[in-house]
């Protein structure tokens, strides 16, 4: 369970572009759950997903997984535990290595950075094995470059390790923004097969219509740093497209 206690959080404090953009914000995201985030520019979306990544720090509350404390933990530190995906289908992969090595820096993620993790027969058969169920064919592909590949081969495949090992929260960052409508569909299939497989707490930043329709277990949307909606259950499954165009117009 993830849970987010009194959180505050402003940017260029005691300047004139002081900007408060969380003030005592509470919320629980139960074990399993994918939760969609939706809601206009300078809502909070970006904070509330970069204070559970750790890339900035609360003002004060806390931010806890499993009941521990996290609020202080660096990125780095958390990275063995949550895993994100961003909207440019390069961020958080090497693109002049191959997609063999970039899986072994994944594997180093989620273990102690003591621990050395090869690439031998072992560990290249089951990265095999893993990316044929992607059905991209790209499992006899090993040793080509990351950047030499599409950016939604490039996406799935970052998924793919994103969700390896010992993950607990995978955090979406408007993770097919950048891709085609055709090949967005693709991967957010995709995307959501990985999280129900692997019973994976997830939470997407979105800005589709269509996948806060098609995708989730939950709806929440922020405005003005604050939750101004929460749906779940029939009541998420409840919502038109009119709905959310009227609310984002409120």
């Amino acid at each position: 369970m993830i849970e987010l206690k009194g959180i505050s959080k402003t940017f260029n404090k005691g300047t004139a572009n002081e900007n408060q953009l969380l003030n005592d914000f509470n919320l629980t995201i139960r074990k399993n759950e994918f939760t969609l985030i939706v809601g206009s520019n300078g809502s909070g979306k970006s904070t509330l997903l970069n204070l559970l990544a750790g890339t900035i720090i609360p003002d004060s509350g806390q931010i806890l997984i499993d009941e521990k404390d996290i609020s202080s933990v660096k990125d780095f530190r958390r990275s063995k535990w949550i895993a994100r995906i961003f909207q440019d289908p390069l961020s958080g992969t090497a693109p002049e290595l191959s997609i063999l090595e970039n899986f072994r820096l994944a594997s180093i993620r989620t273990h102690s950075k003591l621990l050395f993790i090869g690439t031998d027969r072992k560990f290249k058969d089951q990265i095999r094995e893993k990316i044929a169920e992607l059905g991209l064919g790209l499992e006899n592909k090993l040793d080509q470059s990351m950047g030499s590949l599409s950016g939604g081969q490039r996406q799935a495949l970052t998924i793919l390790m994103a969700t390896s090992d010992d993950t607990r929260l995978l955090l979406l960052d408007e993770p097919v923004a950048a891709l085609d409508p055709k090949t967005a569909t693709t991967i957010m299939k995709l995307a959501n097969e990985i999280i129900r497989k692997s019973n994976l707490t997830a939470i997407m930043v979105t800005h589709s219509m269509r996948d806060v329709m098609e995708y989730g277990d939950r709806l929440i949307m922020l405005k003005n740093g604050k939750i101004d909606r929460d749906l779940s259950g029939s009541d998420k499954k409840k919502v038109q497209l009119n709905d959310l165009y009227d609310w984002f117009g409120e």
